[in-house]
């Protein structure tokens, strides 16, 4: 009998070393699994993103090539949407879905007809961030290239790999695989949200200004690029931008 206790003892042994084994190859093959579907995901997000981004930019732009046909000067061209972190800092909140005052209005349903949205998550670093409309950045040998013909532009502090995306999918080159650097045009630093002086028609008053220019130079891959993505070296942030109207 003791024999036998001793068999049946050494076979369960046996049986739970081959459990365990099995287990683990079956939690390795998992976790390998896991990694390739995952960067299989990241790739097409990224890809889907950035086509969201590129869609949100045509969408503003055809809102505001409508509203200057329509008679609205670039001066009187407003953002304001009340979902906006800080909303306020965009000029013409008092004129928002007031007719006929609202006529020059982006993002009134009765004006220009664009719809305003929230970045994806899979763009920014912070989910708190909010897309820029901007007047005080330019891009060199876009319109005049001088002070104060700076771009009405788009523009969102994003992640490395939708600022490496969005220049494949443009056609831009990434020097030495990573996004070109620009020294100044930072106008979020270090928060989330952008200066209150950087956003179109701001509270200020100002509406185009004489903020840095992208490309020249120190970053060739961008001169006459309506559209592209940089890191500036200021803050080592990176920004993707889309010009809506060139001056």
């Amino acid at each position: 009998m003791k024999k036998a206790s001793s068999s049946q003892s050494g076979s369960a042994l046996i049986y739970v070393f081959v459990a365990i084994a099995l287990f683990t190859a079956l939690i390795l093959a998992f976790g390998r699994g896991m990694r390739q579907t995952t960067g299989d995901v990241d790739q097409k997000t990224a890809k889907v993103v950035v086509s969201e981004f590129i869609s949100y930019g045509n969408a503003a732009q055809r809102a505001v090539e409508k509203l200057v046909r329509q008679g609205c000067s670039e001066q009187d061209l407003r953002f304001y949407h009340p979902d906006f972190d800080s909303a306020g800092d965009y000029a013409g909140q008092a004129e928002y879905q007031t007719p006929p005052n609202n006529k020059c209005h982006i993002f009134d349903q009765d004006a220009g007809r664009a719809k305003w949205q929230k970045p994806s998550g899979h763009m920014v670093t912070n989910p708190a961030s909010d897309y820029l409309f901007s007047g005080v950045y330019g891009v060199q040998d876009v319109g005049n290239s001088a002070c104060p013909d700076t771009e009405l532009m788009m523009i969102l502090k994003v992640n490395k790999a939708f600022c490496l995306e969005y220049n494949n999918a443009l056609g831009v080159d990434n020097p030495n695989g990573l996004p070109p650097q620009q020294a100044g045009a930072d106008p979020y630093g270090s928060n989330p949200n952008p200066a209150t002086a950087a956003k179109f028609g701001s509270s200020s008053g100002t509406t185009f200004g004489c903020g840095d220019f992208i490309g020249g130079v120190a970053t060739p891959e961008l001169t006459g690029k309506t559209r592209g993505c940089y890191q500036s070296t200021a803050s080592d942030s990176y920004y993707a931008y889309y010009v809506l109207l060139s001056r």
